[in-house]
C-alpha cells in the first residue's frame, strides 16, 4: 500500500517500473538458458558423429 501511496503522490507509475526491472533482472538468465540448449544441441550432433565415426572403424 505504501509504494502505491508513493506512486500517487510523485505521479511515478511505480508498478511498470518494478514490472520492467523485473524483465532486465531474468535478461542474463535467459541468455544463459539459449546458450544451454545450443551446447547440448552440439554435444548430441558431436556424439551422434562419434558413433557414426566409430562405427567405421
Amino acid at each position: 500500500m505504501t509504494a502505491s501511496i508513493s506512486g500517487l503522490v510523485s505521479g511515478l507509475d511505480t508498478a511498470s517500473i518494478i514490472d520492467q526491472l523485473m524483465q532486465l533482472e531474468t535478461v542474463p538468465q535467459d541468455k544463459l538458458k539459449s546458450n544451454l540448449s545450443t551446447e547440448q544441441t552440439t554435444l548430441k550432433n558431436l556424439q551422434a558423429l562419434n558413433a557414426k565415426v566409430a562405427a567405421l572403424t
